[in-house]
């Protein structure tokens, strides 16, 4: 006897209920800032907890813009994120500023510090590229890392060696345009100078940097 089931019903995307993908709770109470509601990943305690607030500072003559300190929170989260592979996680370091990041820069070009192909292999996603999607802005892939020893395994002096690791292709792409450099954490600076002399050489018509967290020594 062959028993026969009723077509599933597809989900009305309506009805789906956005979750955090910190904490996995519901998130009933939507931002302002998303545009709609399928796109929030991320709950407003457990934004409350990143502790972003945007700052500005001058970086070798050009702004600068960051959005936290780096606190044990936002760490957790960016480990969990890069090293475990919770490509799930990539959404929510800018979805909140997504809107107000568009607006600014959308005659901008994109620029991310590069990550050595192994660690892209590694990962299987480049992170970078992952966060700022939401941004919806057009991404330049002029910038590349040789292989070498990750940063954070390296002292002051080897960093300083390790700039020579960075490198541009067809640079004419940001000849006379307006450049968002972004990259997710700044320590002692070592590879963001190493990327902006490279970009600076092909005379870019401006360059803003974004960074999601600064470390403060």
């Amino acid at each position: 006897m062959k028993i026969s089931f009723p077509p599933l019903k597809k989900l009305n995307p309506s009805t789906k209920r956005p979750f955090c993908k910190i904490c996995f709770k519901d998130i009933t109470s939507p931002s302002l800032t998303s545009l709609n509601k399928e796109n929030i990943n991320i709950c407003n305690d457990c934004f409350k907890k990143m502790e972003y607030s945007l700052k500005e500072e001058i970086y070798y003559e050009h702004k600068l813009i960051y959005l936290n300190n780096y606190t044990p929170f936002f760490s957790s989260l960016l480990i969990q994120y890069k090293e475990t592979l919770d490509i799930e996680l990539a959404p929510i370091f800018l979805e909140r500023y997504a809107m107000l990041f568009h607006l600014l820069f959308f005659t901008y070009k994109l620029v991310l510090i590069p990550s050595s192909q192994s660690n892209i292999d590694r990962r299987g996603f480049n992170h970078l590229e992952e966060m700022t999607k939401c941004l919806n802005l057009e991404y330049l892939n002029v910038l590349y890392k040789e292989e070498g020893s990750p940063q954070k395994h390296l002292g002051h002096k080897q960093r300083l060696k390790s700039k020579s690791l960075f490198h541009i292709k067809q640079g004419n792409k940001i000849t006379n345009k307006k450049i968002l450099l972004f990259d997710d954490v700044l320590t002692t600076g070592t590879s963001l100078k190493a990327c902006l002399d490279l970009i600076e050489k092909y005379k870019p018509k401006k360059v803003v940097i974004l960074i999601l967290s600064k470390v403060i020594s």
